[in-house]
């Protein structure tokens, strides 16, 4: 009985820990593609913003000030008072990869860059990376996961200054 017992507490401990989740950040667009091809996944999608919103019904975005319009994502993050984006996945499968064309240094020019965390199913929310406040000229950040997540949020990044303005467009994730 002893040895059955502890059979299925050894069991249930492997198939109940909670698996963390290894990342992969990106700079490339085309590097990036090329991961997710790697990837087996239901779809890869791009919001473009070409009509000025948010038009897919399985990506939704909370947003303190951020808005869609001139074919473009234009936001601000601040912590005083506190400003953050939200972009959530609402399909199954959950997302495993996520990125976008990002201009941080033109519209309000250099702020506190963006720290970007995701919401990962097994896990919960966990840092992911950080895109730098000299981000300019349509940059792409973006990164995969081993484990599916259902959320990024955007918020005030680690450089100096006290908010950071900026652009996003071609938001991509699969």
């Amino acid at each position: 009985m002893t040895k059955i017992t502890l059979a299925v507490v050894i069991t249930l401990t492997l198939f109940t820990g909670v698996a963390t989740a290894t990342t992969t950040t990106y700079t490339s667009r085309p590097a990036w593609n090329t991961a997710i091809a790697a990837i087996p996944v239901a779809r890869t999608l791009t919001e473009d913003f070409s009509d000025n919103t948010v038009n897919q019904t399985w990506l939704s975005v909370t947003s303190t000030v951020g808005y869609a319009d001139s074919f473009m994502w234009l936001d601000r993050i601040d912590d005083s008072p506190l400003e953050t984006t939200t972009w959530s996945w609402t399909a199954s499968p959950p997302m495993v990869a996520f990125g976008g064309a990002f201009d941080l240094a033109v519209p309000g020019g250099a702020g506190t860059g963006i720290t970007v965390t995701a919401n990962f199913v097994s896990s919960g929310w966990a840092y992911v990376m950080d895109i730098p406040s000299s981000a300019t000229g349509w940059a792409f950040y973006g990164f995969t996961s081993t484990q599916a997540f259902t959320d990024v949020k955007f918020t005030r990044g680690p450089e100096g200054g006290s908010a950071e303005t900026y652009n996003m467009d071609d938001l991509s994730y699969a």
